[in-house]
């Protein structure tokens, strides 16, 4: 009897530690369980924080592309507004050319009047300005309306009714121009706007350049921007060999000049 006794207070003593243990065990499972959907819920609110981060910086991101696109449209249209103006002019003064005069006017004419068909929201506008000093061959200085967007030296193009030259200067002070250099003729109401040489872009000479410079395209920045369907349009536009611009590969050699100022 005795030793029934003694088995069974040790079959419910190892019962007892091996509920204890299951307790134990349930115990830290629940723990386990009470921290993983701890963490879970964590993980869920930081990905939905995040989430939400995301979609307010896509939002923002797109306000200022559809903020940035309205100012190119309402750049691009100011300038197609002047340009109309300065055409206009230039075609008044089509019979006081002469004869080779006359015929490169008509040309850059018809490039101009072809800058409707380019979207210069994807190009951007050339940053430009009103020129307040009187402009005349022996310019050396020009008094600008606003030189923030202009370097210290570089190039620029000076347009008025007349049409548009290519210039250069040396140096800045404030909003004058130094050491001007390209000016052959007197200029009234002028404009100059921030330009690059584009003749370092293979298959631009003069005057493609300048027929560019018509059409609304002075920087390497506005070339490199380009998309295949504008390479086309600039193509037409400026009357140049079919498939030219795409097959020199303008925009790639525009986008490594711009890489490497």
């Amino acid at each position: 009897k005795a030793e029934a006794e003694e088995a069974k207070a040790e079959a419910e003593s190892e019962a007892a530690r091996l509920m204890a243990e299951a307790e134990e065990a349930k115990a830290e499972a629940e723990s386990e369980a009470a921290k993983l959907k701890e963490e879970a819920e964590e993980a869920k609110a930081e990905a939905e924080e995040a989430k939400a981060e995301a979609e307010s910086e896509a939002a923002k991101l797109k306000e200022e592309a559809e903020e940035a696109k309205a100012e190119a449209d309402r750049i691009a249209q100011e300038r197609q507004v002047r340009l109309e103006r300065e055409m206009e002019e230039r075609r008044k003064r089509l019979d006081e050319l002469s004869e080779k005069e006359r015929k490169r006017e008509e040309e850059l004419l018809r490039v101009a009047e072809k800058s409707k068909t380019i979207d210069f929201s994807i190009l951007g506008v050339a940053k430009t300005t009103e020129i307040k000093s009187e402009i005349d061959e022996n310019t050396e200085s020009l008094e600008l309306d606003d030189a923030s967007n202009f370097s210290g030296s570089g190039e620029g193009y000076i347009s008025d009714y007349r049409g548009g030259t290519k210039i250069s200067w040396t140096g800045k002070e404030g909003n004058l121009l130094l050491g001007i250099k390209g000016i052959s003729r007197i200029f009234s109401g002028a404009m100059i706007t921030v330009s690059d040489d584009l003749k370092k872009i293979k298959g631009v000479g003069p005057f493609i350049e300048d027929k560019l410079n018509t059409l609304g395209i002075f920087t390497f920045d506005q070339v490199a921007r380009m998309t295949p369907e504008l390479e086309d349009k600039v193509n037409e536009a400026i009357e140049f060999f079919p498939g030219r611009i795409r097959r020199d590969e303008w925009a790639r050699q525009a986008s490594e000049f711009v890489k490497n100022r």
